[in-house]
């Protein structure tokens, strides 16, 4: 049986993006255990005292759910090398990453891959992806996950969804990786890094 997982970021304490989160939980409940009831998780969340940004792993099937959490710090990521997965499909967050950890080994003296599907740009290895025309932030409307932040941040208008092929990084300046632990603009690579 599956497992899935919820990584939740924690802020002194706070978890702001809990209400995705939840829908994304129902969402596989929905399609996955569609006879039981959801995990409700404003009840099961650690109260963490400390100050700063926690990650929160949540980890759970149709039953049963595990937690951890250890303080975060970004991973620095300055350069992505294109990789191809034409089949790849991680439309759920699964626990089980082993695929996206095999494409990860491709990346040679990179340090992530930017995962591509027939030509489409989808994300990296552990986020979502967002391009800076100079202007405004775009991300593709190809994604393997439709991650939490990077819902949040269309429905604010903070990105654009637009379709984005490997022929169009030249039109960009740099690429930002975002995902429920990373803000827009924390991870940044030029895209002339993008190989």
């Amino acid at each position: 049986m599956s497992r899935f997982i919820e990584s939740i970021c924690c802020i002194d304490g706070e978890y702001p993006l809990l209400d995705w989160h939840q829908r994304r939980l129902e969402h596989v409940f929905k399609n996955h255990f569609p006879t039981n009831q959801p995990h409700r998780l404003s009840d099961q969340l650690p109260q963490i005292s400390e100050t700063g940004r926690h990650k929160v792993r949540f980890v759970y099937d149709q039953h049963e759910f595990e937690i951890e959490h250890h303080p975060y710090q970004p991973k620095i990521v300055k350069s992505l090398k294109i990789v191809e997965a034409p089949v790849l499909d991680y439309s759920f967050k699964y626990e089980d990453r082993s695929k996206l950890v095999g494409l990860f080994k491709e990346k040679g003296s990179a340090d992530d891959i930017l995962i591509t599907q027939n030509g489409h740009i989808t994300d990296s290895s552990y986020s979502n992806v967002a391009f800076w025309d100079g202007l405004e932030w775009f991300t593709p409307t190809t994604y393997l996950l439709n991650g939490v932040r990077r819902q949040y941040l269309i429905s604010t208008g903070a990105i654009i969804e637009r379709p984005i092929m490997i022929e169009d990084i030249k039109n960009y300046e740099k690429v930002c990786l975002i995902n429920a632990m990373l803000e827009l603009g924390e991870v940044e690579i030029a895209t002339n890094n993008i190989h």
